[in-house]
């Protein structure tokens, strides 16, 4: 499948493995530590052009971290529209030490008006030619909800089938328009999800996942559990694979299947998105896809019921 990612404020994902606890008061020195070029935006792109699809991504691109995302993304062949920012990109990280993970978020990026300007330039003039456009992740400071907005409308206008994944801010903004959007059992719950007529995933931790497809059909997987080490990047492999079953079968109980098999099995790797093979050749097996009745679904007794 042919899809155009935006990425709003990419970044670096960093995870330092340590051998003891954390605890205050001491220096740390890791055992492992992975690098990769990541926020949703980059994720996503990079696990669907693993998956074989043609991904191409326009985002806001800085001098020294921006370019090493840059190659990075190049590297797994997506291929990358870049705007230049004078910010340079994000580092986020999460830190594991015996069992526990901590994630440090960096600073928001700033973008300044000439800046969204150039993007939305470029933006307009590549959308027309995608059947399938993705807004996943955090969005740079000095982009406001009326510009993300307009993009999504511009998307939608030129035919393209819109998926989303952002803080629910924006997710409002983008219900009247999108054909799916994933969420998490937080972000859930400050939703109308009820009103939305399109296609809904609902990754709920421990819990499984939960599916609405535009057509009526509910769904919930339940799994086994796996033993958690790094659970940064699941939902965003959940959503790839989602999508890469879907685009294949047009079965949404199979891809639902798949997708929480796979973001399940990444949660038990150290590095950011990388599955364990054969935990996912054992999950898709054990995954139980129920379909369950949609009654009274609000915030309460969505959060209850299934998640």
């Amino acid at each position: 499948m042919k899809v155009l990612v935006v990425g709003l404020s990419p970044a670096l994902d960093q995870v330092l493995v340590l051998g003891e606890s954390v605890e205050e008061g001491k220096i740390f020195r890791p055992n492992r530590r992975y690098r990769s070029a990541g926020s949703k935006s980059l994720n996503v792109a990079r696990f669907l052009a693993r998956l074989g699809h043609e991904v191409h991504l326009i985002g806001f691109f800085g001098d020294y971290i921006g370019q090493w995302l840059l190659s990075q993304c190049f590297a797994e062949g997506v291929n990358v529209v870049p705007v230049h920012c004078n910010d340079d990109n994000r580092i986020n990280t999460t830190v594991i030490g015996l069992g526990k993970e901590y994630v440090i978020s960096d600073r928001w990026q700033e973008i300044s008006s000439d800046e969204l300007t150039a993007f939305q330039k470029t933006y307009g003039d590549l959308v027309d030619s995608f059947p399938f456009v993705i807004f996943a992740g955090s969005v740079a400071k000095g982009v406001d909800l009326v510009s993300y907005e307009n993009m999504i409308a511009t998307a939608k206008e030129a035919g393209a089938n819109i998926i989303v994944d952002a803080k629910p801010s924006f997710l409002k903004v983008a219900l009247p328009y999108a054909w799916l959007i994933k969420v998490n059992q937080f972000e859930a719950q400050g939703l109308n999800v009820e009103q939305f007529r399109g296609n809904l995933g609902v990754t709920c931790e421990r819990s499984g996942a939960f599916f609405r497809s535009a057509d009526g059909f509910t769904f919930k997987a339940e799994l086994p559990q796996v033993p958690c080490i790094n659970s940064v990047g699941a939902g965003d492999v959940f959503l790839s694979y989602l999508l890469h079953v879907y685009w294949a079968g047009q079965d949404w109980r199979e891809a639902l299947l798949v997708s929480s098999a796979a973001a399940s099995s990444s949660v038990a790797t150290e590095a950011i998105g990388e599955i364990d093979v054969r935990l996912f050749e054992e999950l898709k097996r054990s995954v139980s896809i129920k379909e369950v009745g949609l009654g009274g679904f609000s915030e309460g007794s969505f959060y209850g019921r299934f998640c």
